[in-house]
């Protein structure tokens, strides 16, 4: 019996040995020291296999993967509209209109012909005058604001007898130029000036002598 005890107590001895060798705190060995309390005395124990400390798990990092470029396009700041200034109404100016001149107008004058428009009346009034030769030596001449004018008959109406006397009817009245030359040798008598006086009255001016060809 004495035999048996001693052998029971070198197995108790082997098995407390071989549990100290395990790590602390594994939970394997905690496990196995209570099972070798709770073991009966009686019979050998069966032999343990040492197992392999437990390695701890790599630690994965898993990445998330970038985001790609967003394909929205990002708004650009609108700039403010510029603020145009309000227009300012211009200065009133005040213009002075100058003072209108009456613009004379110029008279009208007769066109010469054979009848020779010289002095009016009244020289800013207009002037008429109208030569007609009615037949053989007759001629009428009608006269409007003229005092004198010049009969040259060295421009008569064609087919008018080229030698006088010439009747003349100025105005309603008669007239006769003979056409003789006067006595003063290089002057012409069928040229001459006839004047009207302010009561309407027609004269030769027998003083107005006009050379040959002049």
């Amino acid at each position: 019996m004495n035999r048996g005890f001693g052998l029971l107590s070198l197995l108790l001895s082997l098995g407390l040995a071989a549990g100290c060798q395990e790590p602390v705190g594994s939970p394997v060995g905690e496990a196995s020291a209570k099972s070798s309390k709770k073991r009966p005395k009686s019979g050998p124990a069966p032999r343990k296999i040492p197992e392999r400390p437990m390695q701890p798990e790599p630690l994965i990092i898993v990445e998330s993967p970038p985001h790609p470029p967003s394909s929205e396009k990002k708004e650009e700041p609108v700039p403010p509209e510029p603020v145009e200034p309000e227009p300012t109404a211009p200065p009133k100016t005040v213009t002075t209109t100058p003072p209108v001149q009456e613009i004379k107008r110029k008279p009208k004058r007769p066109k010469d012909s054979w009848v020779i428009f010289r002095e009016a009346f009244e020289e800013n009034e207009d002037a008429e005058c109208t030569a007609t030769w009615l037949e053989r030596n007759r001629f009428e001449i009608k006269t409007k604001n003229i005092q004198r004018l010049t009969i040259d008959m060295n421009k008569r109406p064609e087919g008018a007898p080229e030698k006088g006397p010439w009747i003349f009817f100025l105005d309603g009245q008669g007239i006769e130029l003979t056409g003789f030359k006067p006595k003063k040798p290089g002057y012409t008598g069928r040229k001459k000036d006839l004047v009207r006086s302010k009561n309407g009255k027609w004269t030769v001016d027998r003083r107005k002598l006009y050379r040959v060809g002049g």
